[in-house]
């Protein structure tokens, strides 16, 4: 998988929570929920979707995307005071299925 081409689409937002969508070449690559936990912490999901997914390198450069774009409005990716990762990301591969409502 070639990272370029790649664009970051936010599609939803809280006042807690983001969801932002991987796009590349005109397809969704990957789906990626982060939620703000008090203290500074951020907590996570990447869901790699497609039949290509991502070497392990490839999501690493992922998530140093996500660290440097998204992120950049932190102050420390790091606890200044215990020296743990603000940041984790939980990582899933599968395929979409679709989008379903009730009813």
């Amino acid at each position: 998988m070639n990272m370029g081409d790649l664009h970051l689409i936010r599609v939803i937002r809280t006042g807690s929570s983001e969801r932002f969508v991987f796009r590349q070449e005109g397809k969704d690559i990957a789906s990626l929920d982060l939620h703000f936990i008090e203290g500074g912490k951020i907590d996570g999901h990447l869901a790699l979707i497609g039949p290509d997914h991502p070497t392990d390198d490839e999501i690493q450069e992922l998530i140093a995307i996500v660290g440097e774009s998204l992120l950049a409005h932190q102050p420390h990716h790091t606890d200044p005071v215990t020296g743990e990762e603000r940041l984790h990301i939980t990582v899933t591969r599968g395929a979409l299925v679709g989008n379903f409502a009730p009813g």
